[in-house]
């Protein structure tokens, strides 16, 4: 049996494939022609796609929708079910659209047209979305979205360092490594370092299709909008990072205690290309963000940006060098953020949302 992953962007895409034993059969980056011929040419049972299925459907923006879930819900408007699954849980993906019209105007949106895409040639060549409804009936020609972010996340039990950092590729070797697979290293040792968490998402996303298919798998969300798969039969309900050894973090003398796995917001008015935390107001009970942050310097910290029209963008932000009261955003996510509000200051309010 052949197990495939799809690794979603706008003009490329990064495929792997693995079998039943964890061999690596293929790490390919293709585009969409040559992956109908490669879909056309190989038997494959059934394969993990790293993009949104469709579009959202409003369900999380439907109050009686949202009591019927029974759990006191604060936010999380303009999400798919599965979305808001994963990040009550800590674990944050994008937000997936309601219009192609929003698609099409947000460029660190515009990939997920092309992931329709590539679910579209996976119909055409006879292959089902999978949910837990028809996985057992049609689970040997199937497909299944995926999220790598919260594969790596949930075969760990904890959140794992930004995936751009060396550091956050070692983790998510480690851990494919552990689950049976070899010469993982060897295989992306002479791969670009641009690509190589592509690929490691690729690999994830096939390895989940695999314990899918095994019945070892879960899925979260809404039917009607299409769930995400896991690679494991349970979640936890709430994933976080290890707090370094040393820290300070609840012990009484600190004059803020810092719960994990909690959202903090802040009003910040956007001025400048860095984020001066002087400028965050809190809200809804935060604590002073610089003393918030002081528990976190030299650590990634992930956080939810809201426009005044309820869109908005998950980033990675970093402890400026050799200070404290500043952030700028991190590497690949700078496009990211500059297609979101510019690069430089526009003078509006934002929500900013910083997930422990």
């Amino acid at each position: 049996m052949k197990f495939c992953g799809i690794d979603v962007h706008l003009r490329t895409l990064s495929i792997a494939e693995i079998d039943e034993n964890f061999n690596v059969n293929l790490l390919k980056n293709m585009n969409l022609n040559e992956l109908k011929e490669y879909i056309k040419a190989t038997p494959i049972t059934l394969i993990g796609v790293d993009a949104p299925y469709n579009l959202n459907q409003g369900l999380m923006n439907d109050e009686v929708y949202r009591n019927k879930l029974s759990r006191k819900i604060n936010g999380h408007y303009n999400k798919k079910v599965s979305e808001y699954e994963l990040s009550r849980r800590g674990i944050n993906p994008f937000s997936t659209p309601s219009s192609m019209e929003i698609v099409r105007s947000k460029n660190y949106l515009s990939w997920m047209e092309t992931g329709f895409k590539v679910y579209n040639i996976l119909k055409e060549k006879g292959l089902e979305l999978l949910n837990e409804s028809n996985l057992n009936e049609k689970k040997d020609r199937g497909m299944i979205e995926v999220f790598p972010h919260a594969c790596f996340t949930v075969l760990e039990g904890k959140l794992l360092s930004n995936k751009n950092t060396e550091k956050g590729i070692n983790e998510r070797i480690n851990i494919i490594e552990g689950r049976g697979f070899t010469g993982v290293r060897d295989y992306l040792q002479n791969i670009n370092k641009k690509y190589k968490d592509d690929f490691l998402d690729a690999l994830i996303a096939a390895y989940t299709a695999y314990k899918i298919y095994n019945g070892s798998g879960t899925f979260v969300g809404d039917m009607v909008e299409g769930q995400i798969a896991l690679p494991v039969d349970k979640i936890k309900d709430s994933y976080k990072r290890t707090a370094h050894p040393e820290s300070n973090i609840n012990k009484k003398e600190e004059s803020i205690i810092i719960q994990f796995n909690k959202i903090y917001e802040y009003k910040v008015k956007h001025c400048d290309s860095v984020l001066w935390l002087k400028h965050f107001k809190p809200i809804n009970g935060a604590p002073d963000a610089l003393e918030l942050l002081k528990t976190k310097q030299n650590e990634d910290i992930n956080v939810t940006i809201e426009g005044e029209n309820n869109d908005s963008v998950n980033v990675t932000l970093v402890s400026m060098k050799n200070r404290s009261d500043g952030l700028k955003v991190s590497g690949k996510y700078k496009k990211i953020l500059k297609d979101f509000w510019g690069s430089s200051g526009d003078g509006k309010e934002y929500i900013i949302k910083i997930i422990f």
